[in-house]
């Protein structure tokens, strides 16, 4: 419309043009802008942020700089069907068993067989294999005060005597009889509350939350073994406390995951910008918190009963450590191996559990 105009009013060629020179010129600045970045992001990206890639295993190819292969984790699943692991399936259909992906800063190897994931643990046998990866939020801000479950102790000084103090308590002849006998008397007492909720019920339709009985059961196995503590499920506070650290524990579970916290796999400057507006550290800290608060709660126990003539606690791993021990190894340390005993089953026992019904 403009150019017909041009030819019967001249004079008004000029003044219609101008905004148009105007809107062109401020376009082209903002494309020098893009362009200028896009060269600074790349120069960026290959000097500093881009990981080193692992000879003969294929990688997978990505598209923008510093952001890698992170589209097969965010947006997160709303299904199986998006979830990370069925990606990876497909990619492997493509790569092969075996391949590489480059997660923001982080060069990570994925295995999708049995076979594969065999030969990287049992056929290496390299020691860092014992160790899990750092990552910022689990072990920087879940973990403030540098206390993690032995499993996911990076290797190390740490590690190696954690392993070996809670391997010399579980291993002598002495304890694997005493403990039993614990495990076998809270098994007792689970199917006693298991068989009590049926007994009492007026109808013949019984709901029987399975996974949280096997939680019970851990949990009292645990914090006898650690800190001398017989829990009373029947006490309603107990029974909350315990509650608080089955749900603490599962969301610790899911805040560990490294597919759940793409945060953890950008650069500093960009993380910092990303936490602004994602949740996860601020619950993060929550957790640790809470966590902190019944560890604390359990370990100060233990010592206030140091004179008890109750033979769990005089046999319990707390105990130990503060009439034996407290010269060989750590607080940070005994506190790895106290959160692996809370810890480490809650997830694990149910599902041996139903893998067990289901056989």
């Amino acid at each position: 419309m403009l150019l017909l105009l041009s030819f019967d009013y001249f004079d008004q060629l000029f003044v219609l043009t101008i905004p148009v020179v105007s809107i062109l010129r401020q376009v082209f600045q903002v494309l020098e802008v893009i362009f200028l970045l896009t060269i600074i992001v790349n120069l960026l990206d290959i000097f500093l942020f881009t990981p080193r890639q692992i000879k003969f295993v294929p990688p997978v190819k990505y598209k923008f700089p510093i952001w890698g292969n992170l589209d097969l984790l965010y947006p997160y699943a709303s299904s199986f069907q998006d979830s990370p692991c069925v990606k990876f399936q497909r990619l492997a259909k493509q790569y092969g068993d075996v391949f590489q992906l480059r997660l923001g800063i982080k060069q990570v190897l994925v295995a999708n067989t049995y076979d594969s994931i065999f030969q990287l643990y049992a056929g290496g046998a390299t020691k860092s294999n014992n160790s899990r990866p750092l990552s910022h939020t689990f072990h920087k801000v879940l973990s403030q005060s540098g206390v993690f479950t032995v499993g996911s102790t990076p290797f190390g000084e740490t590690y190696v005597k954690s392993r070996k103090f809670l391997g010399n308590l579980l291993n002598s002849k002495a304890s694997k009889e005493y403990y039993s006998a614990i495990i076998e008397r809270e098994a007792n007492n689970m199917m006693t509350r298991i068989l009590d909720q049926c007994y009492n019920k007026e109808d013949s339709t019984i709901q029987l939350d399975f996974t949280r009985e096997t939680q019970f059961f851990h949990l009292a196995v645990a914090l006898n073994l650690t800190y001398g503590y017989d829990i009373d499920y029947s006490d309603d506070l107990q029974r909350k406390q315990a509650v608080e650290i089955m749900y603490v524990e599962n969301q610790i579970t899911m805040v560990r995951s490294h597919v759940q916290n793409v945060q953890d796999y950008l650069p500093g400057f960009i993380r910092f910008f990303v936490n602004l507006w994602y949740q996860n550290p601020q619950v993060s800290k929550d957790l640790y918190k809470r966590r902190n608060e019944y560890l604390t709660r359990y370990a100060d126990y233990t010592l206030a009963n140091l004179d008890s003539k109750n033979p769990d606690m005089k046999k319990s791993l707390m105990y130990y450590y503060f009439t034996e021990a407290k010269d060989t190894v750590t607080p940070s340390q005994v506190g790895s191996v106290c959160l692996t005993m809370v810890s480490a089953g809650l997830d694990n026992a149910p599902l041996n559990f139903h893998v067990i019904i289901m056989m």
